[in-house]
């Protein structure tokens, strides 16, 4: 067994069997019975030592598991997303705004946002977004180009999310992309040029 944990084992059993020794000790001073003692102070520093594994190891399951924290099935004015704590910011004539943040362990994150407005507005918002979460991460700003899309995106299946069904970047017919999503504070972008639709994934 590694040598770490079990100093780590003695260190959380040390104080329940020193506790149930003293008092049992103090208890039976007239006549005490050594053996009787140590092996109760033990099997109580052995239960306070299991209640703390089984706590911290619940502890740990709890922060690893993947939960949904926000999800918008119906969609939200902008006031509304904004005072809900949407995760990107958000241009004033943004329509019927959803959104999901979703984490899972210590680091991992999902996000998908959709919000319908004027496509020029979409355009120019990739690059507020994309700066706002470089600026968030630390890393340093660029450029980031909108691209012709060649073909209509397939269906996204977030990795901790789920199928978002409002999440249909799968209905773009004509439409501009960004973003590769290779590095976590790069977000991925997509707009329906025809419907005028912004889509945002970040991860991490």
């Amino acid at each position: 067994m590694n040598p770490i944990l079990l100093d780590f084992l003695f260190f959380i059993f040390l104080p329940g069997f020193a506790i149930t020794f003293l008092i049992g000790w103090r208890s039976s001073r007239s006549k005490p019975n050594f053996l009787t003692i140590t092996v109760r102070a033990t099997l109580i520093g052995i239960g306070f030592a299991v209640i703390i594994c089984g706590g911290l190891d619940a502890a740990f399951f709890y922060l690893m598991s993947p939960r949904v924290v926000d999800h918008y099935t119906s969609a939200l004015t902008v006031e509304q997303a904004r005072q809900q704590d949407c995760p990107i910011p958000l241009p004033d004539s943004a329509r019927k705004v959803q959104f999901v943040v979703a984490s899972g362990g210590l680091q991992a994150l999902e996000i998908l946002v959709r919000f319908e407005a004027p496509v020029d507005v979409c355009k120019s918002h990739v690059q507020t977004v994309f700066e706002a979460n470089a600026r968030k991460m630390g890393f340093p700003l660029h450029a980031l180009p909108l691209v012709p899309l060649d073909h209509t995106p397939s269906p996204e299946a977030g990795d901790m999310v789920g199928q978002a069904p409002w999440f249909d970047i799968d209905k773009i017919e004509h439409g501009i992309k960004a973003g590769n999503g290779t590095a976590s504070f790069e977000p991925q972008f997509w707009i329906d040029a025809d419907r005028g639709v912004f889509y945002c994934k970040i991860t991490d």
